[in-house]
């Protein structure tokens, strides 16, 4: 039986029209999950009409000690990583992530970020001139502005500028370079630098701070050295501006000198108060609640962050470049949309095919990217802005991952309400507890649920005091059809002739179906009877034959108001009423006699349809029964065939088992292997079937229509041939690529048997 898994936080709602979004459409579809630690996870599609359809996925953040947002550069600046990189990459510090995006443009030569960046306080990367950044408290909190830093190395009277910290200095570039271990092992220089290595004597890199160093050694070198552990190097290109250049030359061993990291023209002023931060040398979207001017054209995939009224935070992401899913949009148009999320500061951060999101779901168990890279995979990129997950497992229910044991069921059946996972209220996997279900149309009872009328139910899942979920299933009051089989094969049954006096006893069973869906019946939905002098039967569909020359009447089954008969006939003739007279009369009405195949009774009696063609499903049944296969034996086999739903209940496990013996296999189509039930079964088809049961060679067939047998065919149908299983038509052709029909199918395997 199919399962329903249900996740308590994850809500769907798919409209066709639904809250009509401004900016980019009507919202055709939403999601949303509570991940836990105040974050919630989004994604909205829009239908904008002729502009095209839209995704975007979001998160908002509101601040709070359960997590805090990071800036995640990986080992080090030189190089890039995917966002899946950066959340391993914390992951082995013992860090997990509940969210992430992509941040700030960066080099692809080298894959430094172009902008300024601050980490645990420490400033990392300077560029030169003011950019828009956003910058995180240590309480979660963040704040927008213009970050210009100013950096400074005093020693005495004697000052200069030093333009960037932790950029690649280049061959025949000005200015003075500071390079820490976040850069890397390497200073990666290739032209001829004076080289000045520090200790840290007192204080560090942080901005409105002084921080004291002491020089370890200086000289001048061509090309690359390693920037030691604990150190830090100033280095500038020999032929750069002289005032620098004579400012590290006068720089000896044990000379102690102070760097001055100074915010410089900012509106706010609370640089300082910062513990991570990521400037962009995109554009500043929004401004004290004024959407700004000045976008540059062109739509594209975009990743933007903003900060709304209220302090929460919105790390957003819309994808592009993928016509039918998401086109992407202007600059203009991102920053109207972050207005309409409520933010009244934002910023416009590396979009294109860098844009990336991922997150960890409240009740699951990894963090996975959420968005479709317009690139078709994660790009590398310098840095990313994460929440970090500060919370430690409590213990406590909040999720339940719940499954019923059906979809559809009768009145009167009891569903059965099964723990997939469960997880604490920090988002942590934990043991199982008991659960509790209760429904609006029915009596629960621990983790079981009996339905007293029909209609959708609604069962609601509890875990201790804080953890539930609500499972939707249908509850039928009466089927639209009813099925017989027998129960050691589960072969279908719709009539049954016996011999005078013959010592028979059946047992069936009943399934109930509502288009074509099978229900979960209660042990007291099935009533069997009987009509007419043709023997008994239990309770529990146990049929005993009545021991008499003749007779006939019915098996009925009650299922709610639907009732099923099965004609059964005692001494009768086992004839069809539409054989008489053709060529295959006798082998059809042996083959029927042995219960290998079946007609359709009505009320005039039983008919066969000669010579309609055949389907693959039935044929497939055909088989099973001619091989005495049990084909419930491989109820619980996997699906093989991507049209599988499309296999009719009474041939799916019939299907599997000949699968599963290599007799009967699928079709190559658009969508993967498929079986293609309700279509006819070629003549090719089916005799390359009947010849998989045979390992016997056999010469080349010289039949008149040989160029039409398709390769796959042409040994099975050269085995048939050679044991005269098949001879072809009065002008020598077999008409390989013709249906089969009924009658010739039957009489295929009569002969093969035969000849066996």
């Amino acid at each position: 039986m199919k399962k329903m898994l249900f996740t308590a936080v994850l809500v769907l709602a798919m409209t066709a029209s639904a809250a009509f979004a401004e900016v980019l459409g009507t919202v055709s579809g939403e999601v949303y999950n509570d991940m836990g630690a105040y974050s919630v996870f989004h994604r909205v599609q829009f239908d904008g009409g002729n502009a095209g359809r839209q995704t975007e996925n979001y998160v908002e953040y509101k601040p709070n000690a359960e997590a805090t947002p990071v800036i995640v550069n990986g080992a080090s600046l030189w190089g890039t990583q995917n966002l899946l990189e950066a959340k391993d990459y914390l992951a082995a510090q013992g860090i997990r992530s509940v969210a992430g995006i992509n941040a700030d443009y960066f080099s692809f030569k080298t894959g430094l970020q172009m902008g300024y960046g601050i980490s645990g306080g420490r400033l990392i990367s300077k560029d030169f001139g003011p950019q828009p950044a956003i910058g995180f408290r240590e309480d979660g909190t963040s704040f927008i502005d213009n970050l210009e830093v100013e950096t400074t190395a005093i020693k005495g009277e004697s000052a200069v500028r030093i333009m960037y910290i932790n950029k690649w200095c280049q061959r025949g570039f000005d200015p003075i370079y500071m390079l820490t271990r976040e850069f890397g092992d390497s200073t990666r220089t290739e032209g001829n630098c004076i080289f000045v290595l520090c200790s840290v004597v007192d204080g560090d890199m942080k901005i409105g701070t002084d921080m004291t160093l002491a020089v370890e050694d200086s000289f001048i070198y061509e090309g690359a050295i390693q920037i030691p552990e604990n150190q830090i190097v100033l280095l500038m290109d020999t032929s750069g501006d002289a005032d620098c250049y004579a400012f590290l030359s006068s720089l000896a061993k044990g000379d102690e000198f102070v760097i001055r990291n100074e915010a410089i023209n900012s509106e706010k002023n609370q640089w300082a108060t910062a513990v991570e931060a990521t400037s962009t040398t995109g554009a500043r979207l929004i401004k004290d609640g004024q959407i700004c001017s000045g976008f540059e054209e062109g739509a594209a995939p975009r990743t933007a962050v903003g900060v709304k009224e209220n302090g929460n935070l919105i790390m957003y992401t819309l994808d592009g470049r993928q016509s039918g899913y998401s086109y992407g949009c202007r600059l203009e148009t991102l920053a109207r949309r972050m207005a309409e999320l409520g933010c009244v500061d934002a910023i416009n951060l590396d979009g294109g095919g860098s844009t990336t999101i991922g997150a960890l779901l409240g009740g699951e168990d990894n963090f996975e990217l959420k968005n479709s890279p317009s690139d078709g995979s994660m790009r590398n990129v310098s840095n990313f802005i994460f929440l970090r997950d500060n919370r430690t497992p409590t213990g406590v229910p909040w999720i339940v991952n719940a499954a019923l044991d059906a979809e559809d069921y009768l009145r009167g059946a009891t569903a059965v309400v099964s723990v997939v996972s469960m997880y604490d209220t920090a988002n942590y996997k934990m043991e199982s507890q008991d659960i509790n279900a209760s429904c609006d149309i029915g009596e629960g009872n621990g983790n079981t649920v009996t339905f007293t009328t029909g209609g959708v139910a609604n069962i609601t899942v509890t875990a201790g005091d804080t953890a539930s979920t609500v499972l939707n299933c249908n509850v039928y009051d009466s089927p639209q059809e009813v099925r017989v089989y027998l129960k050691d094969n589960m072969s279908a049954v719709s009539e049954i002739y016996a011999e005078p006096n013959e010592q028979l006893e059946l047992d069936l069973c009943a399934a109930a179906f509502v288009e074509g869906r099978q229900l979960k019946l209660g042990e007291d939905s099935i009533v069997w009877r009987t009509s007419g002098n043709i023997g008994t039967i239990s309770s529990n569909g146990h049929f005993v034959l009545r021991d008499t020359e003749q007779g006939s009447g019915k098996i009925a089954v009650s299922i709610g108001d639907t009732v099923k008969e099965i004609p059964v006939v005692i001494g009768g003739e086992m004839n069809f009423k539409d054989l008489d007279g053709h060529w295959a009369k006798d082998i059809v009405e042996a083959m029927a006699a042995e219960g290998i195949i079946y007609g359709v009774t009505g009320d005039d009696g039983r008919r066969f349809y000669p010579d309609n063609d055949m389907t693959r499903a039935e044929y497939a049944v055909i088989m099973t029964r001619f091989l005495g296969v049990n084909g419930n034996e491989y109820a619980d086999d996997p699906a093989v065939f991507a049209d599988e739903e499309q296999i009719p209940d009474w041939a799916r496990n019939c299907v599997k088992a000949m699968y599963a013996r290599g007799i009967i296999n699928g079709k190559s189509a658009e969508d993967g292997v498929v079986f293609d039930a309700m279509s006819p079964i070629t003549r090719a088809e089916a005799m390359t079937i009947i010849g998989r049961l045979t390992d016997e060679d056999a010469p080349e067939a010289g039949f008149a229509d040989s160029a039409q047998i398709p390769d796959w065919a042409r040994e099975g149908i050269n085995k048939l041939a050679a044991k005269g299983v098949i001879n072809g038509y009065e002008d020598n052709t077999i008409h390989p690529l013709s249906n089969v029909k009924r009658a010739e199918a039957a009489s295929m395997l009569y002969k093969f048997r035969s000849v066996q």
